[in-house]
């Protein structure tokens, strides 16, 4: 069987597709793995805080990246709008600009907007700057949430990549 000839637009779509399907895949398996740790309780002090954290920001980092401008190049996939590749439910489109917005506001850039800051005197150390980021707490039901609007936009991108003659999708190294 020979692989179906593209044009350079429907290449570079296949392209865009592929690539976000493994960051979307990706996503998926970050959620999956936060919907399965055990709620946050006040006043924790445990190393599952750093995982979720990073399971988080790994999360809307990859669910994201997709969605937003990449660099210019020659080589360089344009930006996919989720539109174009699913119907999203309202509550899936309104959980979908939620990441995004958490990817742009809390995860990917030094913005000063939403952090907080304040100075005291401690002794024996002299002036402290107290850093209060509001990053939302996540919970196993907003994971689970997460999870499955990642799983209906990666199946719909494999629908997508089906269009293109693509049946399958290999990620090597």
């Amino acid at each position: 069987m020979t692989a179906p000839e593209l044009n350079p637009d429907q290449e570079a779509q296949c392209r865009r597709l592929a690539i976000s399907h493994g960051d979307i895949d990706d996503a998926c398996g970050y959620a999956s793995r936060l919907k399965d740790l055990p709620p946050r309780t006040s006043g924790e002090r445990s190393p599952l805080i750093v995982e979720r954290e990073a399971l988080l920001i790994a999360l809307i980092v990859s669910y994201a990246r997709p969605f937003k401008r990449n660099a210019v190049g020659d080589n360089t996939a344009p930006s996919l709008d989720v539109e174009s590749v699913i119907s999203l439910a309202p509550e899936q489109a309104r959980l979908h600009r939620h990441l995004i917005t958490l990817r742009d506001k809390h995860f990917a850039h030094a913005d000063p907007g939403p952090l907080q800051l304040s100075l005291r005197e401690e002794s024996g150390i002299g002036t402290v700057a107290l850093m209060k980021e509001p990053r939302p707490p996540i919970s196993p039901s907003a994971a689970a949430e997460y999870l499955s609007l990642a799983e209906a936009v990666r199946d719909a991108i494999v629908v997508r990549l089906r269009d293109f003659g693509v049946e399958a999708i290999v990620r090597e190294g």
